[in-house]
């Protein structure tokens, strides 16, 4: 998949589901570009990653140390 085919999957219209339907989008997009084989153990350099829950308006982050130290960090 190209990465201008890539992004514009991601980014396309939200349609009448708004965040949802978006999120949802997003995660089937994902996971049809880079499947199960990528998670933060297999980075090869060290990363932080900040994201932002929107139902709970949480903030979370995560690192690639976590995820070698703990199986349940590796997303």
């Amino acid at each position: 998949m190209s990465s201008r085919g890539f992004l514009c999957k991601v980014f396309q219209g939200r349609g009448d589901g708004g965040i949802v339907m978006s999120m949802e989008a997003m995660e089937r997009i994902m996971k049809e570009a880079f499947g199960d084989r990528l998670t933060l153990c297999n980075i090869v350099k060290q990363v932080l990653i900040s994201c932002y829950e929107p139902q709970s308006f949480f903030s979370l982050i995560f690192s690639r140390a976590n995820a070698l130290e703990s199986e349940s960090f590796d997303f």
